[in-house]
């Protein structure tokens, strides 16, 4: 949860991985999944060779 600078309320964004997670394609077995960060390995087949997938 975040804090508004100006009064003070609570602005419930969700969880920090919510808010940065994109979704990423692996090359080698097509699988969606959401990360954040460099070098992502796929959960499925365990590669890095994945991409932002648009």
């Amino acid at each position: 949860m975040f804090m508004c600078a100006t009064c003070g309320c609570g602005i419930d964004l969700g969880s920090i991985e919510d808010v940065f997670s994109k979704n990423y394609r692996c090359q080698d077995c097509s699988f969606v999944f959401r990360g954040f960060g460099y070098r992502l390995m796929c959960p499925r087949c365990k590669s890095t060779n994945t991409k932002i997938a648009k």
